[in-house]
């Protein structure tokens, strides 16, 4: 799993020296279920390819490095053993990260240079961080799911103490009037019952405190709140307001205890129901603030000029974020324009160079602590018009 800060650290690593692989690994995939699966095929192939993309370019030194380095990772894929959907690996001449999750890659890719961090942000973001708690009316199940992977957080079970339920005999009451009928006015069942209720309110009420700090140190982008419908509807209105906007209210048909394999298939597709709703009513918001008060801007150079200075809190791109970008390598100012139009930096002269617009982005969002969120379908479509990007501003 890749920290921010380690996306960060890999952001802004010095070298030009590390491969950057990503593999669909999916084993439900048929081409992957054969005994020599598209993968590995794929990443032969690719690997070899980019060895012979560089001999011409890089010193022969540095190639006879590279070619070590490529028959070491294709040996690797040789014996992989995928645990996930997608396999990612950066690896330096004297270090390597790796990790395997359940989130699916759009496309293999492979690439030598500066760490290659654009898909794995698109997994992060697509895959965002988020909670499940299931509760019924004798426990309760806290899970965080980023990546596609279901992670259990310290308290991932609470159960409700029985022992503290009395012990009563639950035989009617008989009373005897005075014609001698035998009548029965209630019986212990009755208060017995009547505390159990007590103490399964008093156990929502816990799972609901819980459920408040959940999010508060997780900061889910939402959480889907399943199990018994009861149960669901009493934490839910105990909740705080604030909380309460955060929380997916559905059924999902599963028990507290399912494996986590069909937690995470019941909640796969719920969870990315609320994320295309998520995004769509983020570019409204970016897009009214355009027009109305001057808190958002849009255009691609606009933009990311905006997040370099540190004015920008949240910026929306659609995904694939394609194209280049120009800019000073001196000042840091990117402009938008082809090099017939633009050749110098008209603040101080400086030849400009060009930069992958999504890599300038990204990493420019991640140096001054600007969310970026991904977006897809009707929202990317909205923000088509002004180059596919947009940002809400700190201040106008």
């Amino acid at each position: 799993m890749f920290s921010r800060e380690r996306i960060r650290e890999l952001l802004l690593y010095p070298g030009r020296d590390v491969l950057s692989l990503y593999l669909d690994v999916d084993p439900t995939r048929p081409e992957n279920a054969r005994a020599n699966p598209a993968y590995r095929v794929w990443a032969k192939t690719a690997l070899r390819d980019l060895v012979r993309s560089f001999e011409e370019i890089l010193p022969r030194e540095e190639i006879k490095g590279l070619e070590a380095r490529i028959e070491q990772l294709t040996e690797r894929v040789e014996v992989l053993r995928p645990n996930g959907r997608t396999y990612v690996l950066f690896q330096g001449p004297d270090w390597e990260e790796e990790c395997s999750c359940q989130a699916r890659l759009r496309e293999n890719f492979v690439h030598y240079g500066g760490p290659a961090v654009v898909p794995l942000l698109w997994l992060l973001e697509e895959y965002a961080r988020a909670g499940i708690v299931l509760v019924d009316h004798y426990q309760a199940r806290f899970l965080t799911v980023q990546l596609g992977l279901t992670e259990s957080v310290e308290e991932e079970f609470l159960y409700i103490d029985t022992s503290e339920f009395p012990e009563y005999d639950v035989r009617s009451t008989p009373i005897l009037e005075a014609h001698g009928a035998r009548v029965v006015k209630g019986s212990f069942s009755d208060v017995f019952d009547r505390r159990v209720d007590a103490h399964v309110e008093r156990f929502w009420r816990d799972v609901a405190e819980r459920l408040e700090k959940f999010v508060a140190h997780e900061d889910p982008v939402f959480v889907l709140l399943g199990g018994e419908d009861r149960a669901r509807s009493f934490v839910l209105d105990v909740l705080h307001p604030k909380t309460r906007e955060k929380i997916l209210v559905e059924g999902l048909g599963i028990g507290v205890g399912a494996p986590e394999r069909d937690v995470l298939l019941a909640a796969k597709p719920v969870l990315e129901r609320a994320e295309r709703g998520h995004e769509c009513r983020l570019v409204e918001q970016a897009l009214e603030q355009l027009h109305k008060n001057g808190r958002a801007d849009a255009g691609r150079e606009n933009v990311l000029n905006a997040v370099r200075l540190g004015r920008a809190h949240t910026v929306l791109a659609a995904w694939p974020i394609t194209g280049n970008i120009r800019a000073c390598p001196t000042c840091g100012t990117y402009f938008d324009k082809e090099l017939a139009e633009l050749s110098t930096c008209p603040y101080c002269g400086t030849a400009l160079i060009e930069r992958s617009f999504a890599t300038s982005l990204l990493r420019e969002a991640y140096l001054h602590d600007t969310e970026v969120e991904l977006v897809t379908g009707r929202a990317a479509e909205r923000l088509a018009p002004y180059g596919g990007v947009a940002a809400m501003l700190r201040y106008a």
